[in-house]
């Protein structure tokens, strides 16, 4: 059974890393499709596509047209380009209509790849046979258990260290067994318990933070502000994770916002869908 005096401590442990055992299982889906899928490159999945990785991946690409990644504009060979740690937020130049074909091909011939698997040879690469590629990262985040999310999320803290102004929050982590490359053996029953209800409690907990973020309308739309730059807010940046995962603030264009249309979502904005 539970502490409940350590349940409230689970559920934020859960939010804090929430970010982060989100974007290990957007990787391992990603590179776990050989080929191009149309049904799975509907939007919002094919406008921004974020890895924070447990390993580096390497991305082949077909052509010298510009594209952009992170917020870096490459001019590549035809070859291949490493990635470790970083956004990924891939967009190719494009001249127009007449030239979306070629885009398009290019789009096609782009992997990737983790750099463990790399040999040199795209084609080499072999995605796992029993990988899940249906259900949704969200959804299997949803599903771990207390000990599975957060052995999860000690291994991913190995590669991706969290940020130095994390460090307080971390020492009362610690307490949880969470911390980078710990295991969670020794923990006592009660305490895996806790862990436990966290993971139960999260999901239910990032719905009421976005209602909570979106009673506050502007003119009729919900406005999320300071995308991306979140210091220790861990509450705002789960929810951006969970219900706009992408959502990146330019260092170009600070001001950037992503709204969202209070009762029009599901329909086409229009005079009196403003």
């Amino acid at each position: 059974m539970a502490n409940e005096s350590m349940e409230k401590p689970a559920t934020e442990a859960w939010l804090y890393g929430y970010p982060l055992v989100t974007a290990a299982m957007t990787k391992g889906t990603m590179t776990a499709v050989p080929a191009r899928d149309d049904a799975r490159r509907k939007a919002p999945v094919n406008h921004r596509r974020r890895a924070a990785q447990e390993r580096p991946l390497r991305r082949p690409v077909p052509d010298r047209r510009p594209f952009l990644v992170g917020t870096r504009t490459l001019r590549p060979d035809p070859a291949e380009i490493a990635h470790r740690g970083e956004l990924v937020l891939p967009r190719y130049a494009t001249g127009g209509p007449s030239d979306f074909a070629a885009v398009n091909r290019l789009q096609d011939g782009t992997r990737l790849i983790p750099l463990s698997e790399w040999t040199g040879n795209p084609d080499d690469y072999s995605p796992p046979a029993d990988a899940d590629t249906t259900t949704a990262p969200v959804d299997k985040v949803h599903a771990l258990s207390g000990r599975e999310y957060f052995t999860l999320l000690n291994r991913m803290m190995v590669d991706n260290p969290p940020d130095p102004a994390d460090a307080p929050y971390l020492g009362r982590l610690a307490k949880l067994g969470i911390a980078p490359g710990a295991v969670l053996d020794d923990l006592s029953s009660d305490e895996l318990a806790a862990l436990d209800e966290g993971a139960r409690q999260g999901p239910e907990t990032l719905r009421g933070l976005l209602a909570e973020a979106e009673s506050a309308k502007d003119g009729g739309w919900a406005v999320h502000r300071g995308l991306s730059d979140y210091g220790t807010d861990f509450a705002k940046r789960a929810v951006i994770t969970r219900f706009g995962y992408g959502s990146a603030r330019h260092p170009q264009s600070p001001d950037a916002v992503n709204p969202r249309p209070d009762d029009c979502s599901a329909s086409l904005l229009r005079g009196a869908c403003q």
